[in-house]
């Protein structure tokens, strides 16, 4: 699958453990002493960037062996099928598509080849959305498509804000799959007005 120009940084923010922030805290307050930190002296720094380099390799270990495999039941709804057209806004089709699917107890969305306009897409337990080779899911960068605002993260801060390009709130055992391609639409122009920036234009680029 191929992402295009999303319009939101992807990383999940991290939040350090009790006994980090207290090493930190305590090591800037006792000038690199051991008895708040348990880093000593000069190379405090340093042991402390092996320590928690070799701790969050192990929680992301942990977090990935708790991620359960999704399963979907084999059946396949083809978008075409709710009255969407290649070429034209399909945003009310495929609400209708993701609502049957999930109400039918699950299975698969299927996008076939071609390009497929759409506002945000709120998925739904059990559904599988699948874009075909060739196929395009490209959304809108007209502001207005994305309210009313939902409960989201902007830049770590959690906010009611614009609808993400594809959400999903309390569902489980979602998925995107497929060789198709996202492509949010990003551009110099479009995306910087939603959160009142001035656009980039080709300045940004004359260095690169």
């Amino acid at each position: 699958m191929a992402w295009l120009g999303t319009a939101a940084s992807l990383p999940l923010p991290v939040r350090a453990g009790a006994g980090m922030v207290r090493a930190e805290t305590g090591n800037a307050a006792d000038g690199g002493g051991s008895a708040t930190t348990g880093f000593p002296g000069a190379d405090g720094a340093a042991c402390r960037e092996r320590s928690q380099a070799g701790h969050w390799h192990q929680r992301a270990d942990q977090i990935i062996a708790s991620i359960a495999h999704t399963a979907f039941p084999d059946r396949v709804w083809q978008l075409t099928e709710f009255g969407a057209r290649a070429g034209e806004d399909c945003t009310a089709a495929l609400a209708a598509a993701i609502s049957r699917c999930h109400e039918q107890g699950g299975g698969t969305v299927n996008f076939p080849a071609g390009i497929w306009p759409t506002g945000p897409i709120r998925l739904r337990s059990q559904v599988n959305l699948h874009l075909e080779a060739g196929a395009t899911l490209s959304f809108s960068t007209d502001p207005s498509r994305y309210l009313p605002a939902v409960k989201t993260r902007w830049e770590g801060v959690e906010l009611m804000g614009y609808q993400p390009l594809i959400h999903a709130h309390g569902e489980e055992n979602v998925a995107i799959t497929g060789a198709g391609v996202i492509d949010g639409n990003a551009s110099n122009t479009a995306w910087p007005r939603r959160v009142g920036r001035a656009p980039c234009g080709a300045a940004c680029h004359s260095s690169a």
